[in-house]
């Protein structure tokens, strides 16, 4: 039986530099991938408000809302009289949920909300013509892997527009959440979820590329 002789430290060099080409890859397609996670959560805060703007639509006497929580991290829809309790997902069958970050929805642990204007509250509602219950264009922005993306809706119809980059300079929102109570509420507990306040935070706007619905 032959015996292999050590590595020589050419070979060496050669496994080393494979390892790090490989690595790089790596990360270069992680951080491709955590910069995606960015434009597919603002694709899907798009979707949901042409889907609950359907339901608002399809029932005006009881219209579901968009309600955002900037400190979870998340927003949910929900029924109008009761925005504090998500409405049961029609697919997955839990609570209509989409939260980021760490302890997110798979696909958006990257992904942070950065901030929102839904005219000085933190809701957007649907009348029974589709049009939104702002004055003016609604406004949701993320981040994600340094990347930003930003929503806006127009009120009449609310035809949505992705946006890569930002077209608006917004504050930041940080909501004061009384000890004791989180978000959003358990559907079975009856538990509203916190009253908010703000703080702010200016943003920088960078140049922007958009698509629409």
């Amino acid at each position: 039986m032959s015996e292999r002789a050590a590595f020589t430290y050419t070979e060496l060099i050669v496994v080393i530099a494979i390892v790090a080409i490989l690595s790089l890859v790596a990360l270069a397609t992680s951080d491709a991938a955590a910069t995606e996670q960015g434009r597919l959560a603002a694709e899907m805060f798009a979707a949901d408000v042409e889907y609950a703007r359907s339901l608002a639509i399809a029932r005006p006497d009881d219209p579901i809302v968009i309600k955002v929580y900037a400190t979870g991290n998340e927003y949910w829809l929900a029924r109008a009289a009761t925005p504090d309790t998500p409405i049961t997902h029609p697919t997955t069958h839990q609570p209509y949920v989409v939260s980021f970050g760490p302890t997110g929805n798979a696909g958006l642990k990257s992904v942070q909300l950065i901030a929102y204007d839904l005219g000085g509250d933190s809701i957007l509602g649907f009348n029974s013509l589709g049009t939104t219950d702002q004055t003016t264009a609604a406004v949701l922005q993320v981040s994600s892997a340094g990347q930003k993306y930003e929503v806006t809706v127009q009120p009449v119809g609310a035809k949505t527009t992705v946006t890569k980059g930002l077209t608006k300079v917004l504050a930041t929102v940080a909501e004061a959440v009384p000890v004791g109570l989180g978000s959003p509420a358990d559907p079975n507990s009856g538990v509203a979820a916190a009253t908010t306040t703000a703080t702010t935070t200016a943003l920088a706007v960078v140049a922007p590329t958009s698509t629409s619905h």
